[in-house]
């Protein structure tokens, strides 16, 4: 599947879970110059304003950005799905902000790092019982987007994540999370 493929894809996923429309429908994407090494990405998308240079680039909010070597990967559909999330993240910041978001992830998805960790093998750390992957241990951002992304995957079938208690009670509440937004959107 092309990017385009797989971003439409995408969206009939969302609109499946209710969160589309009148959220994410502006979402759009681009496919950048820009190969995958020289930005150490597979996908960007900015949450909280562009920088300068980014800006100088023609670059904006609103946008998910791939580079362009990773068009035709096979990760595309989780890379996709995960700077959605950021997307939901820009799109509504307020519901976000809620307590829910701490409670299930520990601290704000906004501003808040964790110390960087070196993980080399995920799955034999304590981590893999919390976190989707060695990547959501970087920040709440980035564990809210990983945990987004196993959920849209795997919605039907959570409870194959329940030997993982905190990452199960997280999957949960981003379960939760959309359940909640979507009857904030039906009703206005």
């Amino acid at each position: 599947m092309t990017a385009a493929q797989t971003f439409k894809k995408v969206q009939g996923e969302l609109k499946e879970l209710g969160i589309f429309h009148g959220l994410l429908d502006t979402v759009d994407l681009r496919v950048t110059k820009i190969p995958a090494w020289a930005i150490s990405a597979r996908g960007w998308f900015y949450d909280v304003g562009v920088g300068t240079f980014p800006r100088l680039l023609g670059w904006r909010e609103g946008v998910i950005y791939l580079p362009y070597n990773m068009e035709w990967q096979r990760d595309l559909l989780p890379v996709i799905r995960h700077e959605f999330a950021h997307a939901w993240a820009w799109s509504n910041p307020s519901f976000l902000k809620r307590a829910w978001f701490r409670k299930a992830f520990g601290r704000s998805y906004f501003g808040d790092k964790w110390p960087r960790l070196s993980l080399r093998c995920f799955e034999a750390s304590k981590y893999w019982l919390s976190h989707a992957s060695a990547y959501a241990t970087t920040s709440p951002a980035e564990d809210f987007a990983e945990t987004f992304e196993t959920y849209m995957r795997w919605r039907n079938t959570l409870d194959r994540f329940s030997m993982r208690p905190t990452f199960y009670r997280k999957l949960r509440a981003v379960e939760t999370a959309v359940k909640t937004q979507r009857k904030e959107l039906l009703h206005g």
